[in-house]
């Protein structure tokens, strides 16, 4: 059975308590999940030397970079560093989505992420004393994760709201809990008590959120690795029973939509 997305709505946050009742995996389920799909995805990929397999290079390329920030998270949950899994959640995300957008756009959306690089690169080259020609032009991870989500609608892949709806809970929430030093990342860490207050040395996260966003990157990478070889023409049924495992871990009031 062909299931070219995999990956389910992420959860609210408010709906974080209730996810052990509604059947969330264990660790060692999720563990064993993820490093069967380590295993399966570890051989380099051999890709002609054409222009028009740019677009190739660029969704197998974003599918190896998921893979080392999925076995990222693998080390962290093993080491027991539970609150800093977040850090690689979102660069997961934004990577799968440049691959993504850069699969499914074609010329067009390579362009755009040649423009976005060049803007990126001119503040560092101008620290290093160096000009370059090519002033760029921004592109923003939440116009992009449109761009994805109306090219997965026209191509008439499920669940196709995921790349913009995760935007949101994924990338913004992430940035603000785990990515970034601010107050987001530092307050966890104060437990307040009446008349004193303790400094945590590890950020007591819920249990359950972390599992369901450690299942959300397994999806995200999973579901890359699917289209990838999909549109590679690539046999991909190893990739759809990992896929139909993760359906089988979600909460079980998470369904897949075709909206």
């Amino acid at each position: 059975m062909s299931v070219p997305f995999v990956a389910f709505e992420p959860m609210e946050t408010s709906e974080v308590g209730e996810a052990t009742t509604r059947g969330l995996a264990s660790w060692p389920e999720l563990l064993e999940l993820a490093n069967d799909a380590l295993q399966v995805t570890s051989r380099d990929i051999l890709l002609p030397e054409l222009s028009i397999a740019m677009p190739l290079e660029v969704g197998h390329a974003s599918v190896a970079r998921t893979r080392q920030l999925l076995a990222g998270l693998v080390v962290l949950v093993d080491a027991g560093l539970l609150d800093i899994c977040g850090t690689l959640t979102r660069p997961l995300y934004e990577t799968w989505l440049v691959g993504m957008y850069g699969l499914l756009g074609g010329p067009d959306a390579l362009e755009s992420l040649g423009a976005q690089q060049d803007k990126s690169l001119a503040p560092l080259l101008a620290v290093l004393g160096k000009t370059s020609q090519n002033k760029g032009q921004g592109l923003s991870v939440e116009g992009m994760a449109g761009k994805v989500s109306d090219l997965m609608r026209e191509r008439g892949m499920p669940n196709r709201r995921f790349a913009k709806n995760a935007y949101g809970v994924v990338y913004r929430f992430q940035s603000y809990r785990d990515v970034h030093g601010g107050l987001g990342s530092i307050e966890g860490h104060i437990d307040r008590h009446p008349g004193h207050v303790v400094v945590l040395r590890q950020r007591p996260d819920d249990d359950a959120f972390v599992r369901h966003g450690f299942l959300l990157a397994l999806a995200i990478f999973i579901s890359g690795a699917q289209i990838v070889a999909k549109e590679s023409g690539f046999d991909h049924q190893v990739l759809d029973e990992l896929g139909e495992r993760v359906h089988g871990f979600a909460p079980k009031t998470q369904e897949t939509s075709m909206e």
